[in-house]
């Protein structure tokens, strides 16, 4: 992963499966990384890995209630230890949460194929993957906002982590499929045709799940 040089100033396109091996950990010498962006997306997913990984022990392991949803009420947030109180304080209405946390992958995408490369955008691999990711956050960040009914605010701490991890993801979601990935030079392959069909599946069930959901709601209540 090392050796491959630079080819009109822009890093060498890899393969859709090699992103991993943009960083190399060696025992003797440590990570040993490329010397460009794709290090730092390397780090960025290494560190989301990680806090995933502590946020399952803390929430699973930890008896952690996140304040959110059916946490949030006044009598949850009061029941709360220090930190959970501090992060309940500040609320922000349902609707306008989901918009602000969700929108950093829809800027991430327009930015990021605004500022491609040529051999990247036009790779129809490339742009049927980018169509799923910006079709799924079109709905979080648009569609299910304008849909809910009587949900609870939620806790401006909350709503800053989401931010964050949307801005994250979306940055290297997009750019390694506008910079630095080709998943398909010649059409689209089986990969991504089965790949699109999953898709849709979860987003057949991602919409259904959702409406069962706001149905579940008995007029005025809230949750």
């Amino acid at each position: 992963a090392f050796s491959r040089v630079m080819v009109g100033g822009q890093p060498p396109l890899a393969g859709a499966t090699e992103s991993w091996s943009w960083c190399a950990i060696d025992f003797r010498s440590g990570i040993r990384c490329e010397a460009d962006e794709r290090a730092l997306i390397w780090w960025v997913c290494a560190v989301l890995i990680g806090n995933f990984v502590l946020a399952f022990l803390v929430l699973v392991w930890g008896g952690v209630n996140a304040p959110y949803g059916r946490y949030s009420s006044a009598v949850d947030k009061g029941e709360k230890g220090l930190v959970m109180r501090a992060m309940a304080k500040v609320d922000i209405p349902a609707k306008a949460a989901w918009v602000i946390q969700e929108s950093p992958t829809l800027i991430a995408a327009a930015v990021c194929c605004a500022t491609g490369s040529p051999e990247c955008l036009g790779s129809w691999g490339n742009r049927l993957a980018l169509f799923c990711f910006s079709a799924h956050y079109v709905n979080r960040t648009i569609v299910y906002p304008l849909l809910l009914e009587g949900s609870k605010p939620i806790p401006l701490a909350v709503v800053s982590m989401a931010t964050m991890f949307c801005a994250l993801n979306g940055y290297i979601q997009c750019r390694s499929l506008t910079r630095h990935l080709v998943t398909g030079r010649d059409g689209l392959g089986l990969g991504s045709v089965l790949g699109f069909a999953l898709w849709l599946l979860g987003l057949g069930i991602n919409v259904d799940s959702d409406r069962r959901l706001r149905n579940l709601r008995k007029p005025g209540e809230t949750g």
